[in-house]
């Protein structure tokens, strides 16, 4: 990379902003913060270099998306910003749309929450034939503070707390209910007991996919199926089964979305292929595994290639590229 002819050396001073102290890198581990903070190297003679794709990807993104809803604070925006980049974009765009390319065809009934007339709705509802698939969309940030705590409460008490994972757990836990009672009326075409309902959140950060969380998001939503089960007057026995909580990264449906739409990936099979793997009532070491990892290396064994140009052309259309 090299600085262009900006004017008065403007364009040096950006990206010296952006660079790297190597003198003060720690050596403890530390999340990367410090090259999260600054994703590039100065070669000197106006060259820098991108220390990782990724952290300068994310660098811009979460600078951008921080500074405009600071400047949402100062002219006085009624509505929370963040929240609205979620509403709108991470779940009206980007999981709308992605799930309508895999699942389309695919599928008897697919609905986007925004077309479902019911409170706490599931963010996307699909069954095709006797499996049901009900998707929460969660797009959050966790403090600095949370996540280099190495607190395991601290992270918890993150996770759980305001509209994060605990949340998205309690809405699926909520929305099983319906399924067992024919609570969705847009779909009276199954016999509860009959079908298999597939709980699935669906994460905008790599970070999400992290080890053994998705063990404990299961723990959560055992807990609140429990409860859901008692408050709403329905036996597990009334649905043929409850599939273990799944959390699927957005990035893994996008790179293979193709696959999906012609059928040569079917997301309930995968499902059921990872926690027959994963084992989580056995608490053994595989159940630390995240979906992402373990599907990315079942694509790879098959000779699935990730369709980077269709990536590149979503992010154009979307003019982020």
């Amino acid at each position: 990379m090299q600085v262009g002819d900006w004017p008065n050396g403007t364009g040096a001073q950006f990206l010296s902003k952006l660079s790297v102290d190597t003198a003060t890198l720690p050596t403890d581990q530390n999340d990367y913060k410090q090259l999260r903070e600054t994703p590039l190297q100065d070669l000197q003679n106006g060259e820098y270099r991108v220390i990782y794709d990724l952290f300068l990807i994310k660098k811009a993104y979460n600078s951008l998306i921080f500074k405009l809803s600071e400047l949402a604070k100062q002219i006085g925006m009624t509505k929370d910003f963040l929240g609205e980049i979620r509403r709108r974009f991470s779940e009206g765009v980007l999981l709308y749309d992605v799930l309508g390319e895999c699942l389309t065809g695919q599928t008897d009934i697919l609905m986007s929450g925004e077309n479902i007339p019911l409170e706490r709705e599931p963010d996307t509802y699909a069954r095709s034939k006797n499996r049901v698939m009900l998707f929460e969309s969660k797009d959050f940030y966790l403090t600095a503070k949370e996540k280099l705590s190495y607190d395991f409460d601290k992270i918890v008490a993150g996770l759980q707390k305001d509209g994060r994972l605990l949340k998205a757990v309690q809405q699926i836990a909520r929305n099983v209910a319906r399924v067992a009672t024919m609570g969705f009326p847009f779909d009276q075409g199954y016999m509860p007991n009959e079908v298999t309902v597939y709980p699935i959140v669906v994460v905008h950060d790599a970070l999400y996919a992290a080890s053994s969380l998705n063990f404990w998001a299961n723990e959560w939503f055992q807990h609140e199926l429990a409860i859901a089960a008692k408050t709403y007057g329905f036996s597990i026995c009334d649905i043929k089964h409850v599939a273990p909580l799944t959390i699927i990264e957005i990035d893994s449906l996008i790179l293979y979305k193709q696959y999906f739409a012609n059928g040569t990936l079917d997301l309930p099979t995968l499902i059921d292929d990872y926690h027959d793997h994963v084992k989580f009532q056995n608490r053994g070491i595989n159940a630390s595994l995240p979906f992402s990892e373990l599907f990315r290396d079942y694509c790879l064994q098959r000779g699935f290639v990730p369709d980077i140009p269709e990536l590149i052309k979503m992010m154009k259309d979307l003019g982020i590229a």
